[in-house]
Order: C-alpha cells, then structure tokens, then sequence
C-alpha cells in the first residue's frame, strides 16, 4: 500500500519502517487473490486517501464483543485447548493460548466499554476476527487497515507505558499479518514494534497479571524474529529471563527459549565474523564455536533426559484425511500439541547449531597458518549426516501439527521448523527430492488452511 499523505512520514510508512514518498498520497492495497483485473482492490478510495475507514458492516461487528473472541478463538485455538484459556489462578496454559485468555478478559471489561478499549483494542479484535473468518478480501484489508490507523493514532502509549490493550493490539494485528501474502516484512515490523515497547517498559512491568500473559505469548514470536533476522534479542539478558517468569511456572516450550535465548546473538557474530575476517581473531572464533557446541551438547543431553523419562512422541502409522504425499518415515505423533510445538522447535535449534558449526569450520578451519587446535575440526560428511536426520524427524512431525483439531495454532507454530528443514534439504535437491516434495504439499496445505504468508515464510 502507497503513502497516505501525513508529513514528514505517512501512517504506513512510518509502522512499516519504509521510506516514506509522500507526493504519491492515494493508498493501493494490492492482494493475491484480488477478483478485479488489475490485482488490486479499491476500497472507499477517497476516505482511505486521507487516513480515514469506514466502520465495517460485516455481522461479525454486529455481535457482541464475546463473539468476536469466540470466533477467534475457534479459528485458532487447538481443540484439546478450548477449555484452558480461561486459565484459574494457578493453572499454566500449555500453548501460547494464554494470551486469548487475556484478549477475552480485556474484551469482556466494562460495559459500555472503556474509550481505551473502543480506541485500541476494538479494531484490531475485529481486524483477526475477520481475518479468520471472512471470505471477503477486501474486507480484511479495509478492517486491517482500519486498526492499523488506530495504533498509529494512539497517543497515550508515547505517553504512558505499555499496557495490556496496546500490546494485545499488536497481538492481533501479527495474527492477521499470517492470512496476508508476503507478510514477511509486515510481521517483522510489528513484533520489532512490540519487542522495543516491551524493552523500553522494563522488565518489572511483567511479573504479573495481564501484561505477564501478553509478554510470554509474545515470546515464542521474538525468538523467532531474532533467529530469522540473525539478531541479539533483549529476551536473552538474564533480567528479562528471571524477572517477567519470577512467578510464572514456564511451559516446556518456555524453558526452551530461555535455553536458546543467546541463539540469536551467536547468529549475529557469526555473520560479523564472516563478512570482516581480516579484523576477527581466532581466539574469538574459538569462542564462538565453544559457545555453539556447548548450546548443541545441552540441546542434546535435554533431549536424551526427556527421551528417557517421557519423550511424549512416538511413531504411528499415519491416519490424517489430510491431501498430502507419504512423508519420508512413520509419522510422529505426540500426546498434545505443547509436546509437538515443544519437539519442533527442539530440532529446528539443533539443526541451526550443527548448520553454524559447519559454516565456522568450513570458513575458519585454517586461520593463516595457524589451524583450529586439534578437536576443533568439524567431519562435514558427519554434520550433514545429523542435520539430514534431525530435519527429516521435523518433517515427521508436521502431521501432527496440521491435523484440523490444531486449528490455526499447530499450523503457525510449524513454521520456523519447516523453514529449517527446507533449507537442508533444498542445498541437494535431487537426492532430498522425496523430502522436498513433502514440504511443499505442507506449505499448499497451510496456505489452503488461511495461512497465505507461508511460502514466502518457508521459502523465503
């Protein structure tokens, strides 16, 4: 979409972190699946011109402010997960549900509602509610553009601290970035939005209540934020792992991104490494490497640990009704959808540690006449061995993940692993063609299911 105008930067450009070209002010929302002509969908021109959208029509805005959740909530919770997202006072959601729980206690608030809520929030609910369930693609894109004036518009978070209606806001509005095309760059910049509110807040801001719920469901999206933009995280610092969890009993998945949480700061020296090696010391190299092999050895001894007290998967011969080629093995199943996600992301992080000590030996090996002390080597021949095997167990998995009663959730949190495991496999494609094959029926699948930014997520 083109700028709307405002100076010095537009509404859009200055969300979106683009350059901004005000002299070309009329908006353009451009879809895929556009029925007119040209690709694109004119949507109330004149008022979108000017920052402005009409309020929408639809019936879902129609019902109460219970329907707009409930209709979200049926879209994109697991069924196993349904009656938990209320969670009592001691009860610790296994997905990242907990956030919806929050959503409907904000929504559910007063009555009439606050103007906090009828000004942040509101538009950003029906935004994901019709995302989720509208057929109409010009209505998501006006309702989507709707909330995003909305957030834009929000002076009192540049003048008060983040609260629970902003960041659930934000929430939202990621969701709904998955049923867009090529949401890549959108989905970068509102997490990025949230990850620099939440930093600037302090990490006493979440010990409890509503805003804690909001920051753990958020985790998972930094994580994979930082890891896919090769970038240090502010969730690894040990403040931020202590304080927001002081009184918070983490779900296994949660207990996995803080053990990874520095992953994506190693990413980051290693690309810095690589692009100035004439200014980069072995001894730092060394560390580097130490620091992955020992992130890959706690990876591995976790696993082992939970292989031998209750692994929670198994092989099963596959049952799904699901339209997709044979995988490349029995099927993996799991005793619900915590174990599944939890499995996935596991492997993804093995895969990107032994991916990264195979760059750093292949670049590093010998450093001017002085080689990697003995036990450094890296066996390439061993490494491709382990990523090809690990990433054919992410792939086993992903028909637990797409199985209908995972609703939205085990669809989306299957995409980090799947775009892991497509970049092993695609560096061989004629000898990982079966695999490659099957990765491509998941991505159409997941597109099929409304998650239309997935291709350009996997692939890239």
């Amino acid at each position: 979409m083109r700028c709307d105008g405002k100076r010095p930067i537009c509404s859009q450009c200055a969300l979106r972190g683009k350059t901004c070209d005000w002299d070309t002010p009329a908006w353009t929302f451009v879809s895929q699946n556009s029925s007119s002509p040209n690709g694109s969908a004119s949507i109330e021109d004149a008022e979108l011109r000017h920052g402005h959208s009409t309020p929408m029509t639809s019936t879902c805005l129609s019902g109460s402010r219970r329907s707009l959740i409930e209709a979200i909530t049926q879209a994109y919770i697991p069924r196993e997960e349904t009656c938990s997202i209320y969670p009592a006072a001691n009860d610790v959601p296994r997905v990242c549900g907990a956030w919806v729980g929050v959503l409907a206690t904000l929504v559910e608030g007063p009555c009439p509602p606050s103007s906090r809520y009828e000004r942040v929030l509101a538009p950003a609910v029906t935004a994901l509610s019709l995302c989720l369930t509208s057929k109409s693609d010009a209505q998501k894109v006006q309702s989507y553009a709707s909330a995003i004036d909305a957030l834009r518009s929000d002076t009192q978070i540049l003048e008060e601290a983040l609260d629970a209606e902003f960041a659930a806001a934000i929430m939202c509005l990621v969701l709904a970035e998955l049923m867009f095309p090529d949401s890549r760059f959108g989905l970068a910049m509102h997490v990025n939005g949230v990850a620099g509110l939440f930093e600037t807040s302090g990490p006493d801001r979440f010990k409890s209540g509503a805003l804690q719920s909001l920051f753990v469901g958020f985790r998972p999206l930094l994580m994979v934020q930082a890891i896919q933009s090769r970038k240090a995280t502010f969730i690894a610092s040990k403040e931020w792992i202590e304080i927001p969890l002081s009184t918070y009993n983490p779900s296994l998945m949660q207990q996995l991104i803080n053990l990874v949480a520095k992953l994506p700061f190693l990413l980051e020296e290693a690309d810095r490494f690589t692009r100035t090696p004439c200014e980069t010391e072995s001894a730092q190299v060394s560390k580097l490497w130490d620091a992955y092999t020992e992130l890959l050895l706690q990876l591995e001894r976790w696993e082992e640990a939970l292989n031998c007290e209750r692994p929670g998967f198994w092989a099963q011969s596959s049952h799904s009704t699901l339209r997709i080629p044979s995988p490349p093995g029995t099927p993996l199943w799991f005793t619900n959808i915590t174990m599944a996600n939890f499995w996935a992301h596991m492997w993804a992080f093995q895969v990107i540690c032994v991916v990264e000590l195979g760059r750093l030996g292949t670049s590093f090996q010998n450093w001017g006449s002085q080689p990697f002390e003995q036990g450094r080597f890296f066996c390439f021949e061993d490494s491709q061995r382990d990523i090809l095997s690990i990433s054919r167990k992410i792939c086993l998995g992903m028909e637990y993940l797409v199985q209908d009663d995972m609703k939205l959730f085990g669809p989306a949190s299957a995409i980090l692993p799947l775009e892991t495991a497509y970049k092993v496999f695609s560096k061989d494609n004629q000898s990982n063609m079966r695999e490659m094959m099957y990765i491509k029926r998941i991505v159409d699948c997941l597109v099929e299911r409304g998650l239309q930014s997935t291709p350009y997520l996997v692939y890239g």
